[in-house]
């Protein structure tokens, strides 16, 4: 064989193995069928965003964060240290903070290991090694007897609404405006750093045997203008979806009564995103896991980071993943429990295509690989 047929051999090999890579690469990132786009793609997607028509799935809302920028996963401890002097000492300020009282060890009482929680003559606390931390003023026992009364978007206009609290009118707004400068000045410390607080829902509860009313504040995290999944509910023997938020409870005017940052997380084995399903993508895998008979009618719909916990693994770590969230129905108007607002949610992994379906009324989840 000449030198220049050999070239022409050896270049018409490289050609083939090239192709057979390529093809090979192909299968094994196409086999699910599904479409990935980079974080770019699938935010300009969302620019003046409609959403399909299906028959058993319709939409009757915005998608709520068109800006997404960055995407990463993320890893909690699942199993924290025990709590020690840092711990103890934020537990304290924060009771001094919300009732003036100043606790010592002689109030201290021990839970669980990994939770330093001081019970005093009118404040106490829990402040937990993840970072959650609840504090609260002493309740009266008729308080389990609250009832949410409505549920405000703090994107509407809140002018001109307003409501007895403790007996006095005190205007939303005015309510509003003073968590915001409440947390600013005093509790920005105990989240992670960069992090932001974005106001979702106020709650106005009513306790009849007061005939008063209250206001709960509900904000989410925002990582890099990301969510965190708030729609969770913790049930430590089935599988569940963690969720995570802030709440600030108003019992008179610019009184905090309460503050809950709940099930908390520090983020740890960081790994950035490349390439997602994009929401155009995640709605039609959602319609196609829906039985073709069901009528679902999604009144939320938002890029979160979310949190899938099976409990019997007993895993180390706790992982995070960005999941398109879909509100399929709310339960408006239930008596207060561990949490005010409850749903029933759809959620796509945007890495996986796996839709979960979680209601938190009953605690039930489902999970479905997705199939073309």
């Amino acid at each position: 064989m000449t030198k220049k047929k050999k070239v022409i051999a050896i270049f018409v090999v490289l050609i083939f193995a090239i192709f057979a890579v390529a093809v090979i690469y192909y299968v094994v990132n196409n086999s699910s069928g599904i479409n990935y786009v980079s974080i770019s793609e699938a935010e300009a997607e969302l620019e003046n965003y409609q959403f399909s028509e299906y028959e058993n799935l319709t939409f009757d809302c915005s998608v709520k964060n068109t800006n997404i920028g960055s995407l990463m996963t993320f890893k909690d401890i699942s199993w924290p240290d025990d709590a020690g002097d840092e711990e103890s000492q934020k537990c304290k300020d924060l009771i001094y903070l919300i009732s003036g009282e100043t606790v010592d060890e002689s109030m201290k009482f021990d839970i669980m290991p990994y939770i330093s929680c001081y019970y005093g003559e009118i404040g106490s606390g829990e402040y937990y090694t993840g970072g959650t931390f609840i504090t609260w003023k002493h309740f009266d026992e008729n308080m389990n007897d609250t009832v949410i009364y409505k549920i405000i978007d703090p994107d509407d206009d809140l002018s001109g609404i307003s409501y007895k609290v403790s007996g006095e009118e005190y205007p939303v707004e005015d309510a509003v405006e003073y968590c915001e400068n409440y947390i600013n000045e005093n509790l920005m410390q105990y989240f992670n750093e960069g992090e932001e607080l974005k106001l979702t829902d106020i709650i106005v509860t009513q306790n009849e045997i007061f005939n008063e009313y209250e206001y709960v504040l509900h904000y989410t995290h925002l990582i890099d203008g990301v969510a965190v999944d708030d729609c969770g509910f913790t049930d430590d023997e089935f599988e569940y979806i963690r969720e995570s938020f802030f709440e600030l409870t108003l019992s008179a005017k610019n009184e905090i009564q309460f503050f809950n940052n709940r099930c908390y997380y520090q983020t740890e084995e960081v790994e950035n995103v490349k390439k997602i399903i994009p929401l155009s993508e995640a709605e039609q895998i959602l319609s196609d896991t829906l039985a073709p008979n069901a009528s679902y009618t999604v009144s939320e719909c938002e890029l979160k980071y979310c949190c899938l916990v099976d409990p019997s693994e007993n895993n180390e770590y706790l992982n995070y993943e960005p999941m398109w969230s879909f509100t399929l129905d709310n339960y408006e108007g239930e008596n207060y429990g561990p949490q005010y607002l409850k749903y029933k949610t759809a959620y796509v992994n945007a890495l996986t295509g796996e839709v979960i379906y979680y209601d938190m009324n009953s605690c039930t989840l489902e999970r479905y690989e997705y199939q073309e």
